[in-house]
């Protein structure tokens, strides 16, 4: 069974309990004068990770209660890792907190309570993952990757600059914290400064308006960085070599966990020369890529595969009408089945599958493994056109890229209508428009 650990800067309140000891573990490992130690279990007397019951340990959280000075409420949490654990004690202590306080009413008496940083933080988290969100506010966004790392990076510049998160007030963030901020990052690739600075503005924006703070949004002064595109495609030579490559042996790596440990993995999987098949001739965005059904293949009067209907994801979410209802009044995205596009499906099994709901990619896939998929689509094109020895450094994006040049050759000024860009529809008032799915499927050629 493997282990449970903390990590150093671990979530508030987090803890391991060992139901063999009887004993609360707040730390698993840290160093103290250059040395690594673990704590004492006070049955064995054996350092934590020689226990020998690592069974018996459970993640637990402990929450303070208000208005007092050391009442503190507990749960132990059903979550084995780490990760579920912290959601799972963010839900208890906020159900925990909402039940004797009321702090996450979505009412105007937030605005008579003093907002911590830190705690609009952990309060932005869940509204982030639409936890105690009521649905017409839900935003049904899946990685938060980005959001958690700009908001930790933020807590680490403040730290640095002696600013204490959990006594500092979000009302009395100011230019100087900005300023902070901009220090601790400004060494970031233009691209990434300004998301970080963008995550972190959206954060403030929230806290303003959720909790009625009488202050101006202190990232609103901040200038953009300006960012250089790569818009480099690829070529067919490239691409039949990174096809060639693929296979188990190659996809062999070797990394350091963050123990500083070698771990041996592998970028190979089977889909991937399907996955970047598809998305060379269909243009089609890593999510778009994997969610892929046979059914979203619609057929014209004689039954023949026509284009592909896909949701357009990217507008329904800048819009906030995912899962409300409304994101019907989005146009979907049309992706022509040409020739070319035709023959891959056919190899993947059109007759056979055709009108199914299976996923065209990987079709006995979990639901978690979909989110995971598309990292490893962006993270084995990477390694895989490295072993290339190509003087370019190419990405998964690339493909798409590809696709829209070779497109806009073919249909000119119709190209925006075929490539999920918001400011041109292809359906107005449910009509296709033929013309121009047929000019892209006789024209397209990809490295034609």
């Amino acid at each position: 069974m493997k282990r449970k650990k903390l990590p150093k800067k671990k979530h508030k309140g987090m803890m391991i309990y060992c139901n063999q000891c009887d004993r609360n573990f707040s730390w698993t490992s840290k160093e103290v004068d250059g040395k690594k130690t673990q704590p004492i279990c006070k049955k064995s007397e054996k350092p934590f990770s020689s226990c020998n019951y690592p069974e018996k340990h459970v993640f637990k959280i402990s929450v303070h209660i208000p208005n007092t000075k050391k009442g503190t409420k507990t749960k132990l949490l059903s979550a084995n890792s780490y990760d579920e654990a912290v959601l799972e004690g963010i839900e208890f202590r906020n159900d925990f907190l909402n039940e004797i306080t009321q702090v996450h009413q979505f009412d105007s008496r937030n605005q008579n309570r003093l907002v911590y940083l830190f705690d609009a933080q952990i309060a932005y988290a869940d509204f982030y993952q639409d936890i105690g969100v009521p649905k017409h506010l839900k935003k049904n966004k899946k990685d938060t990757t980005s959001m958690l790392r700009a908001l930790t990076l933020f807590n680490e510049a403040m730290e640095k600059n002696g600013v204490n998160k959990r006594i500092m007030r979000c009302d009395k963030i100011a230019d100087v914290h900005v300023g902070h901020f901009h220090d601790y990052i400004e060494h970031y690739a233009p691209d990434t400064y300004n998301r970080l600075m963008n995550a972190c503005k959206s954060f403030f924006k929230w806290a303003v308006s959720y909790y009625k703070l009488k202050v101006e949004n202190p990232f609103d002064k901040v200038t953009r960085k300006t960012t250089v595109y790569n818009k480099e495609t690829i070529n067919k030579e490239e691409f039949e070599a990174l096809l060639a490559t693929l296979n188990r042996e190659n996809g062999k790596i070797k990394e350091l966990s963050k123990t500083g440990k070698r771990i041996r993995k592998n970028m190979y999987r089977p889909y991937l020369r399907s996955a970047f098949l598809l998305a060379l001739h269909t243009g089609g965005r890593r999510e778009e890529v994997v969610n892929l059904r046979w059914n979203m293949i619609k057929t014209d009067v004689k039954q023949n595969p026509y284009y592909i209907e896909v949701s357009n994801l990217k507008v329904e979410r800048s819009k906030k009408t995912k899962g409300t209802g409304a994101e019907k009044n989005v146009a979907p995205k049309i992706i022509p089945i040409t020739k070319s596009l035709l023959q891959i499906l056919n190899e993947l099994g059109y007759e056979e599958k055709k009108n199914s709901n299976d996923f065209i990619i990987n079709p006995e896939r979990d639901e978690k493994s979909t989110d995971w998929m598309m990292s490893i689509l962006s993270r084995s094109f990477t390694h895989f056109f490295k072993l290339l020895d190509s003087d370019r450094v190419l990405n998964f994006k690339c493909l798409r890229k590809t696709y829209l040049t070779y497109l806009d050759q073919a249909v000119k000024e119709d190209t925006k209508s075929l490539s999920s860009h918001a400011d041109q529809e292809v359906l107005k008032k449910h009509y296709i428009d033929e013309k121009v799915i047929s000019t892209a499927v006789t024209s397209l050629e990809i490295f034609g």
